[in-house]
Parts: C-alpha cells; sequence; structure tokens
C-alpha cells in the first residue's frame, strides 16, 4: 500500500525525498563517528580536599560517564566529610575502602581501568587519570580524549603539554606529537593522562602494584612502548601540577620513592622485562 502511495506521487517529489534520505543517512553517520567511546577519570586523594575540590570544579560532566576519587589512607575528618558530601553528586563516586600507605597507589589506576571495563561493554573505553593537585582549562577532558583519538591508532595514551599555560585555555587546533618515555626523558607528564583502556582485555598488562608510589606511570609507558605501541603529547594543552604537593606532606614518600625507583630499575636494566 505504502508502494502504491509512493508511485502516485510526483517525479519532482519523490526525487526530493530520494535526497533527504540520503542526507540523513549522512549525517546519521557522521554523529556516529563524533560519538565520544565511554569515559571514566580516576582521581586518587590523601587528605587535601581543597586541591581535589579545585580539580572537579575545573572539569566539565558532560565530558565523563563517571568520577572515581580513590581515598588514599586520609586522616582528617574534615576531609573524609568532603568525600562523603560529594559522592551524592551525580556521576561521582567515592572509594572509602581506604589504600592503606603500605599498599600501592597504583591500585587506584588499575582500578579505575578494571571499572570503566566492567561498566561499559563498549569496543572503546576511555580512561583519564588526574592528580588531586593539578587545574585544568574547561573542556580538558573532552580535549584530551578527542585528540587520543584523532590521528595514529598506535596512539595509546596522550597526555598534556607541561610548556602550556592554563590562563591560554584550549589549543586552537589539535596537534598530536609522539613521544617515549616519561617526562624526564622528553616523554609523558606524571600522573595526569589518558589511556585507551580497551588496549588491557588483550595483552597489556595492568600496572605493576609491587610500585607503592613511584615509576608506576614508567612501567605503563615501558609496556605500552614494548607492544608496538606509543604516547603522544597533546602540543598547547595545558594542566598545571603542584609538583611535590604529596610528597610534602608525607615524608615517608621519600624513601619509598627510592625504593620503588630501585625495583623498577633492577628489573630493567636492559630496557626490558
Amino acid at each position: 500500500m505504502a508502494q502504491q502511495a509512493w508511485g502516485r506521487l510526483p517525479r519532482w517529489v519523490r526525487r526530493l525525498g530520494r535526497h533527504a534520505l540520503r542526507i540523513n543517512s549522512a549525517v546519521t553517520r557522521r554523529v556516529r563517528r563524533q560519538r565520544r567511546p565511554p569515559c571514566v577519570i580516576g582521581i586518587p586523594m590523601m587528605n587535601l580536599h581543597e586541591a581535589t575540590a579545585r580539580v572537579i570544579a575545573d572539569l566539565d560532566f558532560a565530558d565523563f560517564d563517571e568520577l572515581i576519587i580513590f581515598d588514599h589512607a586520609s586522616d582528617d575528618s574534615t576531609s573524609i566529610a568532603w568525600l562523603r558530601q560529594i559522592a551524592r553528586r551525580p556521576k561521582v563516586t567515592v572509594d572509602l575502602r581506604g589504600i592503606i600507605p603500605e599498599e600501592s597507589l597504583y591500585r587506584a589506576w588499575n582500578d579505575t581501568i578494571r571499572v570503566a571495563l566492567a561498566r561499559f561493554r563498549a569496543r572503546e573505553v576511555d580512561v583519564v587519570l588526574l592528580n588531586n593537585d593539578v587545574r585544568i582549562p574547561r573542556g580538558f577532558v573532552r580535549f584530551l580524549t578527542r585528540a587520543m583519538w584523532s590521528g595514529d591508532p598506535k596512539v595509546m595514551i596522550a597526555y598534556p603539554d607541561a610548556t602550556a599555560q592554563r590562563k591560554n585555555g584550549l589549543p586552537d587546533r589539535t596537534e598530536l606529537t609522539p613521544t617515549k618515555g616519561l617526562h624526564a626523558d622528553g616523554g609523558m607528564t606524571d600522573g595526569h593522562f589518558a589511556l585507551k583502556a580497551e588496549a588491557f582485555r588483550g595483552d597489556l598488562p595492568f600496572i605493576d602494584e609491587r610500585l607503592k608510589f613511584y615509576s608506576g606511570d614508567r612501567d605503563l609507558v615501558h609496556d605500552v612502548e614494548t607492544r608496538g605501541y606509543y604516547a603522544a603529547r597533546v602540543n598547547g594543552l595545558p594542566c598545571e601540577h603542584k609538583l611535590g604537593m604529596t610528597r610534602r606532606h608525607r615524608r615517608d614518600l621519600v624513601q619509598q620513592q627510592n625504593r620503588d625507583i630501585a625495583l623498577w630499575w633492577g628489573e630493567h636494566r636492559d630496557g626490558l622485562k
């Protein structure tokens, strides 16, 4: 019946209808391509809830699906009360199990990846890991994750530009620079980056939790590079990091840092596991 009615329409109307269908199909394909993968953010913190609150205030909640705050053995009652309050916000989960000082900080990173993979069955899943003492421009997460997918599919990690200033906002264009190693080697910034979590469904191992506080990011980059992938800097994307804030409040971490460095390099003297 519908085909008979369509056939009785004037030819110019039928031609216009077919053209409209082609346009609608093209727009639908474009929207599907532009739809972002699910995104989960992980932020570990110990006390210093004011700093964490500033990071959250910088975030655009439309840019991600879940934010997980991991308590790292906070002993300040004000910070614990703040954590319980912020957990009431939509999209925010607070892990109050407490990472005891002797336990690995990188459990928070690994658990963020595990949660993302378990909660979202999509083929592509983004994870963004942030220190709780950074300041970022509005739209940072969206720009970072889109940049990660904008170029070579072998880009497994995208990270901000340590030379860029937050006051200048987001870059005018997306530009990636492939790098090797960590920031000290001219490579990835420490503790704030995006990664493609679906790689952990394959042969990419989780971060070595024998490392307690230091060298976990080096372990991650090393494993990415030895599997033929790489990290890339998003040129001009700022993320201001107050280096050493955590260490100033936990003197025990200086000795732990030395132990972690000795452990990692003791097993990677030739650069390979």
